[in-house]
C-alpha cells in the first residue's frame, strides 16, 4: 500500500475513532498531518485566537461603556433632584415676596383704621390680633415681619441661583461624558480608547468619589 496509503489508512482511523467517540478531536496525531494539513490546522488555530481575542475585546468595551452608562445615568439623577430643589426656592422666594408686599400694603393702612378683612389677616400673618395691641407695637411688629420676609426672599433667590448654576455644571459634565463615550465606542483600535480612557480619569478627582462610583479597565482607573 506505500507510506501514502498508510498514512491515509492512519487519518482515517482517527477521524472514525472521533466520530464513535472514543478519540477527542484535539488528540489527532500532528505528525500524521500533511505540510498543507498543519499549516491549514495552524491558520485555522490563529483565527480561533484572533476570535477569541476579539470577543474578550469586545465584552471589555461592553462593559467599559455600560459603566460609563451608569455614571451618565447618576449624573441625570443627580440633575433632577437640583431641579427639583431649585424649583422649590423659587417658590419659597415668591412667598416671601409676596408675604412682604401684603404686609407692607397693611402698614400703610392700619392708621386709617383696620377693616374685619385686614384683622383677620393680620392675625394670620402675625399670629396676633390686632385688637389686643397698641398701633405703635403693631406697627412695629409689622415693619421686622417686612425685614424679615425680605431677607427670607433674598435668601431663597440666592440659593436658586447657586443650584442654577450647578445644574449648568452638571448639564456640561453629562455633556462633555456622553461625547467621549461615543469616542469610545467608535474607536478603532485599543490605543484610541486607551487615550480616552485616561483623558476621562484625568477629568474627575478623587474628592468625588462618593459621587461617581470607582470604575476600572483593565488597569487603567476611570472616573471615580
Amino acid at each position: 500500500m506505500g507510506q501514502e496509503g498508510d498514512r491515509q489508512k492512519q487519518r482515517l482511523e482517527q477521524v472514525q475513532a472521533v466520530q464513535m467517540g472514543n478519540l477527542d478531536e484535539e488528540a489527532l496525531s500532528f505528525s500524521g498531518m500533511s505540510g498543507l494539513d498543519r499549516r491549514r490546522s495552524d491558520n485555522l488555530d490563529r483565527k480561533k485566537k484572533d476570535g477569541f481575542d476579539l470577543l474578550i475585546q469586545l465584552n471589555e468595551v461592553n462593559e467599559y461603556l455600560a459603566k460609563l452608562d451608569a455614571m451618565i445615568a447618576e449624573i441625570q439623577a443627580r440633575i433632577d433632584e437640583l431641579l427639583v430643589e431649585r424649583q422649590t426656592a423659587e417658590l419659597a422666594a415668591q412667598e416671601a415676596f409676596d408675604r412682604m408686599h401684603e404686609l407692607e400694603d397693611l402698614l400703610s393702612n392700619i392708621h386709617d383704621g383696620i377693616s374685619a378683612d385686614e384683622s383677620k389677616r393680620l392675625t394670620d400673618l402675625l399670629g396676633v390680633d390686632p385688637k389686643t395691641i397698641r398701633i405703635e407695637e403693631l406697627t412695629i411688629l409689622l415693619e421686622e415681619e417686612i425685614r424679615s420676609s425680605r431677607q427670607t426672599g433674598l435668601d431663597m433667590t440666592d440659593e436658586a441661583e447657586k443650584l442654577k448654576t450647578e445644574i449648568e455644571m452638571e448639564r456640561d459634565a453629562i455633556k462633555a461624558l456622553k461625547d467621549q463615550r461615543e469616542d469610545y465606542e467608535n474607536a478603532n483600535t485599543p490605543e484610541e480608547r486607551q487615550i480616552i480612557e485616561t483623558a476621562l480619569s484625568g477629568r474627575y478627582s478623587q474628592d468625588e468619589a462618593d459621587f461617581h462610583e470607582e470604575v476600572t479597565f483593565g488597569a487603567v482607573p476611570l472616573p471615580p
